[in-house]
């Protein structure tokens, strides 16, 4: 029944209806053929249906709320429903207005020197605004991933926007312990142990570095920090052992640890994780005081029912994908592995990480478009350093409370536990091998996984002929489906410009790389390795993505424009500090790259006034098809090229400079003579695009990434063909 209220939600409000009808039919199919009876598989089919009549009214109701206000400023009165990141430039903290069934508003506060806790009350005001789809290729999808929290709106402000307001709450309760508990792991542990024992306790990761977030991320630890069944597991096991052996009846105290599960979750901040872990714990429990055995599955099957039922779209919030995945991981392939491996302790402890990493890989590949290459191996080590670190980690602050000796003598040793799991993730995240982004991943070839798998695993003494079949059938599909060819991809990336060049092969150009990095979109479309990068010039709008990029990504060499005053040394140091080439370019240089030649039309050996007219114009020609990729080149520079006499006749003309008004000159466009205009530009842009500039472009069919979304050019055999990623 958990399926098929999934498959029913994804079809109402997914990408496609079409996978999850297969999936629904497929499992009709083999309950059919199993012998399941009729009536149950038509429940089935009834259950299916509500949840997607449930997922498409909650869509709707999360559409509708707040919509009015939309980039309307407000005010408004609430609590603080958690903290979500400390950053330089921004606090992000999670509010929910008062009122009745408010829905909570997700709160950018830039330049912000106030410290929130969970349940402070504060007034606020700013700019509203609903969060959009993704309009991106394997971007961020916003609008899923907040409705998924509860979140249907965000609120801009800034700190004079801001203030608390006196006032006691349960949730600040909660908040001034949570607080407590951080400052006692940083009292007893240091700074940097502290924050991190406190985060593996709490799930609260707000004041760890990012490098420690990053060493965790890239040797895949991070589940570590997040509070989910094992960590309900820390706290229950031991107490059941000791009630048990003392000879306590059930009955008695089983109640209580369902409280203890109740206060847990709150402590944690209803955590989607933990509230999987602590509903599929409270029915097992219940199960024990009225002396029956729920079995497992359905257990969990009841939790994700009920999340689901409260807010549908948590099927598309990351942590509740990941813990139901790994739970159901063990239960199904646990047993499989064990019987391989042995039932030593050792060989338990393996068995169990194989388990949870073999039925994640293709999930955490198709969420964040990278696999932790090493990550089996750094959960195996710290599988036990783990467990007796949350133990002794609750053990030390409840002590403390006691007495400070408590907590100084504890200290010591969950000290060393904290500082072998910080080794060990940075032992695992200290190579350039230690991530590797993967392309899309096609439904169907995690269907082929899962199902080779199974094969491989519970049904191998029938041979081996369909697991060879589904690997074979994989490594092809890598080979030569995953990467697209011939294809011109221009990202969404707001006010700036990030262009993909898919070449006949695959390979990979990127023209600019965006103010911030467009990490598992690139990923989408490149895999790993990048061959080559052009930066135009040196805005933050075109280089900044660029340091991110090339720590991500592997990358062959990159190019930026060599005339003098292009203001370039900080790419270029950046590139000698990597191992990368860095090449200088200048008018009339001419590059061939996999059957596309790049003709550099600007900037020629001048010292230009405007840092915009250092823009590196490219005319790329591929397949008898061109493109003028322009940069932000202005008047000076395009008089300049049309002076020279270069032949810039195109297809497709990527407009200068976003449409400005001091851009793309009529002169310049009627030398061009697109039938294409490309304007790359963001919303409140500057008025870019220029009124002016559109209405010189008035030949061109003109497509915009802030009304189109990515704009993907493929080219064909009878020229091209243009899709948008907003319909």
């Amino acid at each position: 029944m958990g399926i098929g209220a999934c498959c029913g939600i994804y079809a109402a409000t997914g990408e496609s209806w079409v996978y999850p009808i297969l999936i629904l039919a497929a499992i009709s199919a083999l309950g059919l053929a199993a012998g399941t009876s009729v009536r149950l598989v038509l429940w089935f089919a009834a259950i299916s249906l509500l949840f997607a009549l449930w997922g498409f009214i909650a869509g709707e109701s999360m559409d509708s709320s707040y919509s009015r206000f939309e980039g309307e400023k407000c005010s408004m009165v609430g609590r603080v429903v958690s903290v979500d990141a400390q950053k330089d430039r921004y606090t992000l903290v999670t509010v929910r207005p008062t009122g009745f069934l408010q829905r909570k508003v997700k709160v950018y506060l830039f330049d912000n020197r106030m410290d929130f806790i969970q349940g402070d009350a504060i007034f606020l005001e700013g700019r509203l605004q609903k969060p959009e789809g993704s309009t991106n290729p394997g971007g961020y999808d916003a609008r899923k991933l907040y409705y998924g929290d509860g979140i249907t709106a965000m609120l801009l402000c800034s700190e004079g926007d801001v203030y608390l307001i006196e006032g006691f709450s349960l949730g600040h309760v909660f908040g001034l312990l949570r607080r407590d508990i951080q400052d006692k792991c940083r009292e007893y542990l240091g700074e940097e142990n502290g924050d991190l024992v406190s985060a593996m306790l709490i799930g609260d990761k707000t004041r760890l570095k990012q490098d420690t977030l990053d060493a965790f991320r890239d040797s895949g630890l991070s589940h570590t920090m997040a509070v989910s069944g094992s960590h309900v597991a820390y706290i229950l096991v031991p107490l059941y052992f000791i009630f048990s052996r003392i000879g306590i009846d059930k009955r008695k105290y089983y109640p209580w640890l369902i409280v203890l599960l109740i206060f847990f979750a709150m402590l944690a901040g209803m955590q989607p994780s933990v509230i999987r872990a602590g509903l599929t714990a409270a029915i097992l429990l219940v199960g024990g005081i009225l002396d029956r055995n729920p079995e497992p599955l359905n257990s969990l099957a009841a939790s994700a029912l009920i999340i689901l039922l409260f807010n549908p779209f948590s099927l598309y919030d990351a942590g509740f994908i990941l813990s139901y995945t790994s739970v159901l991981s063990i239960m199904i392939l646990y047993k499989p592995i064990v019987s391989i491996l042995g039932t030593n302790p050792v060989a338990r402890i393996v068995s169990m990480s194989l388990a949870v990493q073999l039925g994640l890989l293709p999930v955490t590949a198709k969420l964040f478009y990278s696999i932790q290459v090493f990550s089996i191996f750094a959960n195996i080590l710290v599988f036990p350093v783990r467990a007796v670190l949350a133990v002794l980690g609750w053990i030390m602050y409840i002590l403390s409370g006691l007495h400070t000796a408590f907590g100084s003598l504890l200290g010591g040793p969950v000290g060393i536990l904290a500082g072998i799991m910080s080794s060990t993730a940075g032992l695992f995240s200290d190579s350039s091998l230690s991530v590797v982004n993967v392309p899309y991943i096609h439904p169907v070839v995690i269907g082929l996984y899962y199902s080779g798998l199974w094969f491989l695993l519970k049904e191998r003494k029938k041979g081996m002929l369909y697991p060879v079949v589904c690997t074979v059938l994989i490594t092809l599909y890598f080979l030569f489906a995953a990467i697209p060819s011939n294809t011109w991809v221009f990202l969404d990336s707001g006010k700036a410009d990030c262009i993909i060049v898919k070449t006949c092969t695959g390979r990979d150009i990127l023209i600019d790389a965006g103010e911030y990095m467009q990490g598992n979109s690139l990923a989408h479309f490149t895999g790993d390795y990048i061959d080559c990068i052009f930066i135009s010039h040196a805005h933050e709008d075109h280089m900044g993505g660029l340091f991110d990029i090339l720590d991500r990504f592997r990358v062959g060499a990159v190019y930026v424009p060599g005339c003098s005053g292009a203001n370039i040394k900080a790419v270029i140091d950046m590139c000698l500090e990597k191992g990368i080439p860095c090449i200088s370019l200048l008018a009339g240089d001419v590059l061939e790259i996999d059957g596309c030649t790049l003709e550099i039309m600007n900037p020629a050996d001048y010292e230009y006034l405007s840092l915009n007219d250092t823009s590196m114009v490219i005319k790329l020609t591929q397949t008898d098809r061109t493109i003028l990729l322009c940069g932000d080149s202005e008047i000076a520079s395009e008089l300049d090229m049309l002076a020279r006499g270069c032949d810039l006749k195109a297809d497709v003309l990527k407009v200068p400079h976003h449409g400005a008004v001091n851009a793309a000159e009529q002169d310049f466009i009627d030398a061009v003579d697109a039938g294409i205009a490309i304007i790359t530009c963001g919303a409140d842009d500057y008025n870019h695009p220029s009124a002016k500039t559109l209405a010189r472009l008035a030949g061109c069919d003109i497509y915009r990434s802030d009304v189109n979304g990515a704009i993907i050019i493929k080219l064909t055999k009878n020229g091209y063909r243009v899709d948008t990623e907003k319909q």
